[in-house]
């Protein structure tokens, strides 16, 4: 009998050394791709283990709010002596176009004379250096209604188009 007890002691220990914890990891639904400076409101990530469920940690969080890019967050949780981890990427936007002010200057001039285009002021949210097109169909030798079409576009291709109406007049 006392070999019994102690062989079926043995197998219940071998049996329970032998358990394969079944696990699997989900993300929350959450905004992955993120507008630059845009607040970012994390899901979080869920840990299922044999049944249970549990709400797993952030461990590495590199994301910057301010500085177009991919960033990771990783989550972990900790249970005896297995470690778990789930991973979300985050991608961070400029999608904000460049903000274009006419600057002022005389827009009707007398037919024959000298144009001085006083041009714009350009400014972005991320990027420094603007492209700046100019187009004009001005002649000042024709009686008529004129435009300078300037288009700026930054780094990510975000454009913005801005008309200059010029008028050329008979002189008095």
């Amino acid at each position: 009998m006392k070999k019994i007890i102690i062989t079926l002691s043995l197998l219940f220990l071998l049996s329970a050394c032998n358990v394969q914890n079944e696990y699997s990891v989900e993300l929350n639904p959450g905004k992955d791709v993120i507008s630059l400076g845009e607040d970012f409101i994390d899901g979080g990530c869920f840990l299922y283990l044999n049944e249970a469920k549990y709400t797993m940690e952030v461990s590495l969080d590199n994301l910057e709010i301010d500085e177009v890019g991919q960033y990771e967050i990783t989550y972990s949780k900790s249970i005896d002596e297995y470690s778990y981890q789930c991973i979300r990427n985050v991608k961070v936007i400029d999608d904000v176009s460049p903000v274009v002010i006419l600057n002022p200057g005389i827009d009707t001039i007398a037919l024959d004379s000298e144009h001085t285009d006083a041009g714009i002021t350009a400014v972005d949210n991320y990027s420094t250096d603007l492209d700046v097109v100019t187009t004009s169909d001005l002649d000042v030798s024709q009686l008529g209604s004129y435009t300078i079409t300037y288009t700026v576009t930054d780094e990510f291709d975000n454009e913005t188009t801005i008309i200059r109406y010029i008028t050329v007049i008979a002189s008095s």
